[in-house]
């Protein structure tokens, strides 16, 4: 997405909990693109639990810039039987997913209300946002929350900012891990690029949600199939069945997957 932006002559601040990693995409934008300017903000979302902190956030560090373009892209993903997911896995599920979204939003809506010139607003849900999970009932919460805002918001400010809630299905991410070394494969995957072109596309044509890749618009298709949901939500003594195969082999916890 960042590259994407840059491409096109925009400035490019990310604000994320790794100082190193924000560090080391800058400077590969910054190689490909010697013209724009960068900035890097280190701030750990999952631990921002009030619209107070994140006004604080804005007001250090962000208050400052001309925002044409927000992307509300932070995120966490687990795949956990809910009585059997850690409580402190799922707060932190919670709070990125959900509050970092409206939170930074209201944050930062006023100073984008006040350009001249339109904004716009990209919040990466999923494709998950449009059906339940047995194993993923606080992932898929969360991204249905993330959907129907940004929706919602894209009707209240379309007189100033383009709001559009992005719902991909499998991207090649390392959200798609399963922890040991191996990445789910899926004839639906698409690149990260791929998807992120197609979704700014609809993004121009004014549209509120967008599942960017054909591949995923086809995704979209199958997961509204009374079949298809069915399957998913009748897999549970299946998962439940992983689950328990997988504590026995495990000897520690495995870390939730930030992006």
């Amino acid at each position: 997405m960042c590259n994407q932006l840059a491409q096109q002559g925009f400035n490019i601040c990310i604000v994320s909990r790794n100082e190193a990693k924000i560090k080391e995409k800058l400077a590969e934008i910054n190689a490909k693109h010697p013209d724009v300017q960068t900035k890097c903000v280190a701030a750990d979302l999952g631990k921002l639990t009030t619209i107070a902190q994140y006004k604080a956030l804005v007001a250090e560090h962000l208050n400052d810039i001309d925002i044409g373009y927000l992307a509300l892209n932070a995120g966490i993903g687990i795949s956990k039987i809910f009585d059997k997911a850690d409580d402190s896995v799922v707060e932190d599920v919670m709070v990125l997913n959900g509050l970092h979204v409206v939170y930074l939003a209201k944050a930062l809506l006023p100073q984008m209300l006040k350009r001249e010139t339109r904004s716009a607003i990209v919040i990466t849900s999923s494709v998950a946002s449009y059906l339940p999970l047995v194993g993923g009932s606080v992932y898929s919460a969360t991204k249905a929350l993330e959907r129907l805002f940004g929706v919602s918001l894209h009707y209240e400010t379309r007189h100033k900012i383009d709001v559009l809630v992005y719902t991909p299905g499998y991207v090649n991410t390392k959200l798609l891990d399963d922890g040991k070394g191996k990445r789910t494969e899926s004839a639906l995957r698409c690149e990260p690029e791929d998807g992120v072109r197609a979704m700014h596309k609809d993004l121009v044509r004014g549209r509120p949600t967008s599942c960017g890749s054909i591949k995923h618009s086809l995704t979209m298709m199958l997961v509204n199939s009374s079949i298809v949901q069915y399957f998913l939500l009748n897999a549970s003594p299946k998962k439940q069945a992983d689950e328990k195969k997988r504590e026995s082999e495990e000897s520690s916890i495995k870390e939730p997957l930030i992006n």
